[in-house]
Parts: structure tokens; sequence; C-alpha cells
């Protein structure tokens, strides 16, 4: 029997230069469609020009996330000028917006916040030697007083909610926030009002009877804000 040449037949099924450079190029071809296919299952596309919007079919909605009650009230605008005690000037006996009171009732020390330590009571029924914070003339409607403050120590504090016309000054509401005695985590304490009439609106704190020498507490914020009504 006569031996195969296998020399020739390797030779015979040689595959031309120009059929190995069509595969090749059908490879590609192969794998640059499966990217599109896999780009396009994503939800990717076109990447639009600057400043323009992608086209139609290019973009997915990937989360809805509802804004709650209390992120929309921290972007109403805070009526209280100063109530973040952010800005306090070198010598200053108070920060900026917050006018302080008579220094032998109480003085005003920098904190997260702002430290009020009382040596006596205040009378309840003035305002003018106590710290104040004022709104200005505000259009009817109703509003809330907002307070962060840790607890007293050695007695309780009032904060009060009062319209002023020239020199005297009223109660608005005369059920004020009350800030019992306690160390301890800062708390939320609010109070809603609500106005007939344009009143330029002063909110202060002042120690009620009985509070011992030195009882302090912090406020971190005071935030005054309109929640409904028209002006």
């Amino acid at each position: 029997m006569k031996k195969p040449n296998w020399k020739t037949s390797i030779t015979k099924i040689k595959v031309p230069g120009s059929a190995r450079v069509w595969a090749a190029g059908g490879v590609c071809l192969v794998l640059l469609v499966i990217g599109a296919v896999v780009v396009r299952a994503f939800g990717f596309g076109p990447i639009s020009k600057k400043g323009s919007m992608p086209t139609p079919g290019t973009m997915r909605l990937v989360l809805v996330e509802k804004v709650d009650g209390k992120a929309q009230k921290e972007g109403r605008q805070n009526l209280l000028l100063g109530g973040d005690f952010g800005t306090w000037w070198a010598g200053a006996p108070a920060p900026q917006g917050v006018m302080p009171p008579d220094p032998g009732a109480s003085r005003l020390e920098r904190a997260d916040g702002l430290t009020q330590i009382w040596q006596r009571p205040e009378a309840p029924d003035t305002i003018g030697a106590r710290m104040r914070l004022e709104a200005g003339k505000l259009p009817p409607g109703t509003y809330e007083l907002e307070t962060f403050a840790s607890g007293s120590s050695g007695g309780a504090v009032a904060l009060g909610i009062w319209g002023q016309s020239g020199s005297a000054a009223v109660p608005i509401d005369d059920d004020f926030i009350t800030i019992l005695p306690g160390e301890g985590q800062a708390k939320r304490y609010s109070r809603r009002f609500t106005l007939s009439q344009v009143t330029t609106v002063v909110v202060s704190p002042h120690a009620l009877f009985g509070m011992l020498p030195d009882s302090k507490v912090v406020w971190h914020t005071l935030r005054l804000a309109r929640v409904e009504g028209k002006g």
C-alpha cells in the first residue's frame, strides 16, 4: 500500500491569507454586535452634546425618593436673623442678630449654638432687658417657632413669642414653650401661632422664678417660619 504524503495533504488545506483576514473580521463583527446588545440592555445610549438633553430612549429612571416633612421644614426660610448663632464677631456681646440680655440677669457664651447662663430669674411681663431675636413685621398667617435646646440645669426656662408696637410688647401666645430642667441630648420644642394682622414678632427666653444661680440652657437653633396662610 502506498503511504500517504502528509506534507502534500497539509499543503493542500492551507488557508489563504485573505481568508484569514475575512475570518478575523467576522469575529470582530460578532463581538461588536454582542457589545451593542449588552449596552442597550443596560440602558446606556449615545452621549449627548454638552448643555443638551439626551435623545429619547437613552435615559432610564432608576430611583424615586419622596422628600419627607423634615427636609421640607428645613428648607423653609428662617425669619429670625441670627437664629443659627453662626456669626459672632470678636468682642461682641452676642451673635449677630441677637440682642444681648442685661448681664446682671444672664450672660451668653459660645457653644454648639449659644449657651445662656442665668444669675437670677427675670420678669415675665417685659422683654426689654432680656435676650431676644426679632423677625420684623410679618403679614397675617400661621407660623411655627421651633428650637433645639439642651435641657436647663437648676430651673425651668420659658421661651415666649411677643408682638411689639413701639416700646410696648405683649405676648402673642401666652402658652410659652417651657424648657424643663434636665441634662442630656438636645430636644425639639415647637409652637404654632396665627397672626391676624401685620405684627412685629419678637422671640425672647426668660428664667422662671425658683431658678438657681449659674443655671443654663444651650440654644442650638431658634427658627421661626411661615407654614400656611396668606398675607
